[in-house]
């Protein structure tokens, strides 16, 4: 019998180069891309032919200001990423004088944060546009494609530019031209939150969304119109939601506890209406001072990514033997 082809991340943990945090994780053509951002702020990529060996990449801002990229997807023969730009403007503020010597200060003022998009073909030469949501403020955090179709999720914000107030779903079918979503009034809502996470099983999309309640899990037929699953917010109450995947007939997705930090990791195979927690075999993830962002499916395989301590960490195979 012939062996088995091995696995495209390797089902043990594997740090990536430098100490970037890292948002997102996909394969496409090119091999296995992951997206995070420095601790100076800066957007980069790391890929891997084989999800051993990586090279890390810059990915360029379109103008000044703070950009960070939090998803990635494949998308035809090459990658396309999402993100944010934060535009803002200092003002001086001049103290009372009745105390000598105390400094002026400078405070800064959010003027406007613009989606962004970034594409790739090999995965290392980045371009990136902004993205007209038709808000002063909103971000992109998760983007998947089911080869047709990509759907890119988010949040708008408040008028500081800063706490999410209602979900974004941006969709295109060419990653340069985007139309806004339709969400239901009473989904709408995500009070200090945004959508986290977006994946397809079959003919079916479900999204993930954290906000100052908790979790819950969407669901759209066309990846256009969406509504909250209301059985999700019960589940999830008390946790963030970052990551989904789909792997067969399961939908996956990371819950990390607002009451104790650690990360659960939960399957459903009835179309995300009920949840069971899967208790999976993991080597990096199951320690104090870890974190996981991001979880998908990438040839079949369950693969997580996140810090541990201040190293950036990808591993694959974490369901084996859950489920």
């Amino acid at each position: 019998m012939a062996a088995a082809d091995p696995p495209l991340v390797a089902r043990s943990a594997v740090r990536l180069p430098g100490t970037a945090q890292p948002h997102a994780v996909c394969r496409g053509r090119a091999g296995v891309v992951v997206v995070g951002v420095t601790d100076a702020g800066d957007p980069v990529s790391w890929r891997s032919p084989d999800g051993r060996r990586w090279d890390q990449h810059h990915l360029p801002p379109p103008a000044a200001g703070n950009a960070e990229v939090w998803g990635v997807a494949a998308h035809g023969d090459g990658y396309l990423a999402v993100g944010s730009l934060l535009q803002q403007q200092s003002a001086r503020v001049v103290p009372d004088r009745a105390v000598p010597g105390t400094p002026d200060e400078i405070t800064f003022t959010a003027v406007r944060r613009e989606p962004l998009v970034w594409w790739t073909r090999n995965g290392a030469d980045w371009t990136v546009q902004t993205v007209d949501a038709g808000v002063p403020h909103a971000q992109l955090i998760a983007v998947t494609c089911n080869g047709t179709r990509l759907v890119a999720v988010g949040s708008t914000l408040d008028d500081d530019g800063v706490q999410g107030d209602a979900a974004l779903v941006l969709t295109s079918t060419d990653g340069r031209r985007w139309r806004r979503g339709t969400l239901s009034a009473v989904s709408n809502a995500l009070p200090e939150g945004s959508l986290t996470g977006v994946a397809v099983a079959d003919d079916t999309w479900f999204a993930t969304s954290s906000d100052m309640r908790g979790g819950a899990v969407w669901s759209s037929a066309d990846g256009v119109t969406w509504s909250v699953l209301p059985s999700s917010r019960r589940q999830f109450a008390g946790m963030t939601l970052q990551g989904i995947g789909v792997r067969g007939t399961r939908v996956l997705l990371a819950a990390t506890s607002l009451a104790d930090h650690s990360t659960r990791y939960y399957a459903s195979t009835d179309g995300c209406r009920t949840w069971r927690a899967m208790r999976p075999r993991i080597q990096a993830f199951d320690r104090p001072g870890t974190t996981v962002t991001d979880l998908t499916v990438i040839a079949g395989d369950v693969v997580v990514v996140g810090t541990r301590g201040a190293a950036p960490i990808i591993e694959g195979g974490i369901a084996d033997g859950s489920d």
